[in-house]
């Protein structure tokens, strides 16, 4: 459409009402906790500081950005998309509460044995890793502060926001088993601070490195496991977490190479564990190839999606067990046998 064009203007208000109906579905999406995206282990520093890399740009540049980020933080498990997510809207908020300008302050560091009430009411307590947004702007009152987690509350004016950032915030939070709180007074600025949970899984690891071998759980020997999943952290985690047990584990990242290990020896492997969400083929798709391959060998999904993929449902994949990211070392143990187990001769 050319510049002088009479009709150009209507088009400009079409596109961005699209593009606000765009992000508001969004939103809605994940306050509705409907995310396909998947659950990994990552560094939340490296996140945080693209994300502030992104703020940037984004930002007034009569506002500072400073970052006090801890080294050497242990990863956590989330959805990366989602975790920006909440970034942003927490970074958005900060900077529009300092028209005139200001300091945002993004620290990260780890608070051991935090206690919170967590999104199911439920007492929770463990060691976490606190982001913490901190502004110089006007702050709020009380009345104001109690309601910034309330779907669809907003100070501004209509149609200048969905009032669904924070509350999407809080439920994204809650999903990645965390906590958000925020504090603040008029005048003097708003803290945002939120705790990720840091896995067992993670804080286990030392101390199982550095532990004698456990018995295996099982009576037959060295069990040979090929473990599948298109993230290298969560299949380190998995060895560490395996190996003591006695399992001779290889381990794949690409599930077209996983099928061709297995099509080379049907019979090399004892067990297969394999991750749900992954690029090129899915858990179930990868289990029904298996199948197709060996009937009788025994397979164990791993996910994050929780309650989305139910035993039942997966046993009629042709899956004998399903266990739930992030784990402790004795649910794997736990899991592998039991799924072992369920085969017929094998109990």
């Amino acid at each position: 459409m050319v510049k002088d064009d009479p009709n150009r203007k209507f088009a400009a208000h079409i596109l961005n009402a699209g593009n606000r109906g765009k992000d508001l579905s969004k939103q809605l999406l994940a306050f509705g906790r409907r995310s396909l995206s998947n659950i990994v282990a990552f560094q939340l520093e490296d996140v945080v500081e693209k994300e502030i890399e992104f703020i940037k740009i984004m930002i007034p540049e009569n506002i500072a950005i400073h970052k006090e980020i801890e080294v050497g933080l242990p990863p956590v498990m989330g959805m990366v998309d989602e975790i920006n997510q909440v970034m942003l809207n927490v970074f958005i908020n900060a900077s529009e509460a300092m028209p005139q300008g200001g300091d945002i302050t993004v620290s990260l560091s780890r608070e051991n044995s935090y206690s919170f009430i967590n999104g199911q009411g439920l007492d929770q307590k463990g060691d976490t890793i606190l982001l913490c947004v901190q502004d110089t702007g006007i702050g709020m009152e009380p009345l104001i502060l109690d309601q910034i987690f309330d779907p669809f509350f907003t100070t501004k004016l209509i149609g200048d926001g969905s009032g669904l950032g924070m509350s999407v915030a809080q439920g994204i939070v809650a999903e990645h088993k965390g906590h958000i709180e925020a504090e603040s007074q008029q005048g003097e600025g708003t803290t945002i601070r939120i705790y990720f949970p840091i896995p067992e899984v993670q804080l286990n690891l030392q101390s199982l490195t550095q532990s004698p071998k456990h018995t295996t759980p099982m009576e037959n020997g060295n069990v040979r496991i090929l473990l599948l999943d298109d993230d290298s952290l969560v299949i380190e985690f998995t060895n560490l977490l395996l190996e003591p047990f006695g399992y001779v584990v290889t381990d794949f990242l690409d599930s077209d190479k996983a099928i061709k290990s297995i099509q080379e020896d049907p019979t090399d492997f004892d067990m297969i564990i394999t991750d749900y969400g992954m690029p090129k083929m899915s858990g179930k798709e990868f289990a029904s190839t298996v199948r197709a391959i060996n009937a009788d060998i025994p397979i164990l999904l791993f996910t994050g999606y929780g309650d989305l993929v139910a035993n039942a449902e997966a046993q009629s994949w042709g899956i004998q067990g399903v266990l739930t990211k992030p784990f402790k070392s004795s649910e794997l143990g736990d899991a592998v046998t039991k799924c072992f187990s369920s085969l017929p001769g094998n109990g």
